[in-house]
């Protein structure tokens, strides 16, 4: 009787993304659109109980029918109390960067390019994993792809309503994540072009988004002072909503090929999560003033957190201590994150620097100039001896080497 519930089921979905697809055509309702060529819109809808029940009765005699539709409808809240889900317990597999050795970065890199593609200020940088193209969100509500070291744009979507905080691309590298000051976190498809999904649950904006290594999982976190887990199976609705700050979540990072995850608040504190038991495992306090962002190293045993004053703390998550602490001056540090080898602390800062520090000494070593405006965001590409890249409220984001 499940097997049969599951084909009525799928029947019964196709019947609605068809309906669906009719409405959209004479609605004409965009959900977004790549390139700016094709008309998006989110097409998740469950089969109700009268439709599975309907299908059921086909070719059945009068007795039939009510037995089957008894039954059709036991079995179809069995099903919905039952939905299926990722596999939690098979996220924690060995990190492959435990045993890779990385050459310490220059930290007096000169800027090699410098392109503008946005009408505002450039938030949010990510590096697809599988190519050399580089995700970019704005202020100017769109995002874009970009063929790195060219420079050549690839793609860009429209479809939210509000500035774009946060990109994310998934581990194969065919899915986008944006958030967006319209409380809205938005899943794109590459290959059909096309916005997959909308996820409108949080009830402000959301700044950052996260996807887990094994690509099954998408955290975001949001001025409502939550965080939600995303399940890219049962795409319908968030999985868990983590609470626990008390000020607005402005920065999120998984904790490589792990079950857990950093957030960092405007309560001042910086957290670490585990999905496994939907719990605050540990909080760590020291700073002063609202923490912007948190980062892991790439092995995962290190937190470096920034804060609207400047400070730096970087945190170690295995002896449960502050390590060491970096001071940008009176400029607040919007974003930081370790180079590969873990010996450089860069953080991006509001007044148009990056500053490089050295972990081992505790000092600067260096001060990357050339943005004419905050720096927003910082990531490296995937390649050994690679490039830095930065985004800025210049409107700009640039090649570093």
């Amino acid at each position: 009787m499940l097997m049969k519930l599951e084909k009525d089921r799928l029947v019964a979905k196709v019947e609605n993304l068809e309906t669906n697809l009719a409405q959209i055509k004479d609605t004409n309702e965009d959900g977004g659109t790549i390139d700016g060529g094709v008309s998006q819109t989110d097409m998740h809808s469950s089969p109700t109980k009268t439709q599975i029940s309907s299908i059921s009765k086909k070719g059945a005699s009068p007795s039939q029918i009510k037995q089957r539709t008894q039954q059709s409808k036991f079995d179809y809240q069995k099903i919905q109390a039952l939905p299926r889900q990722s596999e939690i317990r098979k996220l924690d597999p060995p990190n492959p960067h435990d045993h890779e050795e990385y050459d310490a970065i220059n930290s007096h890199m000169n800027s090699v390019k410098t392109f503008k593609g946005h009408l505002m200020g450039v938030t949010s940088l990510a590096y697809n994993p599988k190519k050399d193209i580089l995700a970019t969100g704005s202020d100017d509500t769109t995002w874009k792809l970009w063929s790195i070291p060219n420079g050549d744009l690839i793609m860009s979507g429209e479809g939210h309503q509000d500035w774009v905080g946060g990109v994310s691309f998934n581990p194969v590298g065919n899915f986008l994540a944006t958030s967006s000051g319209d409380g809205c976190v938005k899943i794109w498809d590459f290959i059909n072009a096309k916005c997959k999904t909308t996820y409108s649950e949080h009830g402000q904006p959301v700044w950052k988004c996260d996807f887990h290594d094994s690509g099954d999982f998408l955290i975001s976190c949001s001025m409502d002072h939550s965080i939600k887990l995303w399940d890219m199976v049962q795409t319908n609705h968030s999985r868990f909503t983590f609470r626990g700050h008390v000020d607005s979540v402005n920065s999120i990072n998984w904790q490589p090929y792990s079950c857990m995850f950093v957030s960092g608040s405007g309560d001042k504190t910086v957290s670490l999560w585990d999905i496994r038991t939907n719990l605050c495992v540990q909080t760590f306090y020291g700073h002063n003033n609202a923490v912007n962002t948190v980062k892991f190293n790439l092995k995962g045993d290190l937190i470096v957190s920034g804060d609207c004053d400047g400070i730096n703390k970087v945190w170690d998550i295995r002896m449960v201590r502050e390590m060491t602490q970096f001071d940008s001056g009176l400029s607040s540090s919007n974003c930081a994150i370790f180079d590969k080898s873990s010996k450089f602390v860069l953080v991006g800062n509001e007044d148009s620097t990056i500053k490089v520090f050295n972990m081992q000494t505790g000092e600067k070593d260096g001060e990357l100039k050339g943005h004419e405006d905050a720096v927003l965001d910082l990531c490296f590409d995937n390649n050994k001896d690679g490039y830095l890249l930065s985004a800025s409220s210049d409107c700009s984001f640039r090649i570093w080497q």
